[in-house]
């Protein structure tokens, strides 16, 4: 009989053992955090934005998560802020959202005060890759240079500054095709004039000019 109690009390004490470590499994989000949509909600819905944005807004995003995260990142600090509207037009515009609110977040950094930050949003939003174009800027404003930041926004962003001397011509200008020659008589005894059977198109040379962020 003390041997059945011992047994069942074991028993008891690994089914009870075995539920709590089905319940606290670390590393499992619940069905909302898994939620793309649920997350870009809540991140916009603590921006204060209204109902109406907060739909379309998550509902056109292609990663709504990454949409609502840049959002939220971008409107969290109280220096020099930037509103959530205008946030959420530029996160929902790029490719890149969270390289977006990194590029924001680190030239805001640099100066927090000057910064011209709508310039910074709208150059940031414009950069093929926001993040190493936020990079450029901050490198600029810190020593030696200690570049303004409305300059080193111009700097970044004009592909102008970057390789003027780079000219992409077309392939049928740099490959020289075979061109077979066939013999016409030209009338005269004894004369044969070559004449092409094909004829490469001319095109002039289009300068190129590369945009490096």
């Amino acid at each position: 009989m003390l041997k059945f109690k011992s047994l069942k009390f074991k028993s008891s004490a690994v089914v009870w053992i075995g539920l709590t470590c089905a319940i606290v499994v670390p590393g499992i989000p619940s069905p909302a955090q898994a939620n793309p949509y649920n997350a870009c909600t809540k991140d916009l819905s603590n921006a204060k934005l209204d109902p109406v944005s907060i739909g379309q807004g998550c509902a056109e995003a292609l990663h709504p998560d990454t949409v609502g995260t840049c959002v939220a990142r971008i409107t969290a600090p109280t220096v020099n802020p930037i509103t959530a509207v205008s946030a959420l037009d530029a996160c929902r515009r790029v490719r890149r959202p969270l390289e977006l609110a990194t590029c924001v977040s680190d030239i805001r950094n640099s100066d927090d005060k000057q910064a011209p930050i709508m310039d910074v949003l709208d150059a940031c939003r414009r950069s093929l890759l926001p993040e190493r174009f936020g990079q450029c800027v901050v490198g600029f404003r810190n020593a030696p240079l200690q570049s303004p930041i409305e300059k080193g926004l111009v700097t970044c962003l004009d592909a102008t500054d970057y390789r003027k001397d780079v000219i992409l011509r077309p392939l049928s200008d740099l490959v020289n095709p075979y061109v077979p020659m066939t013999p016409v008589n030209s009338g005269n005894s004894g004369q044969v004039t070559p004449v092409p059977s094909y004829t490469a198109p001319t095109t002039q040379p289009t300068q190129i000019l590369p945009q490096m962020f």
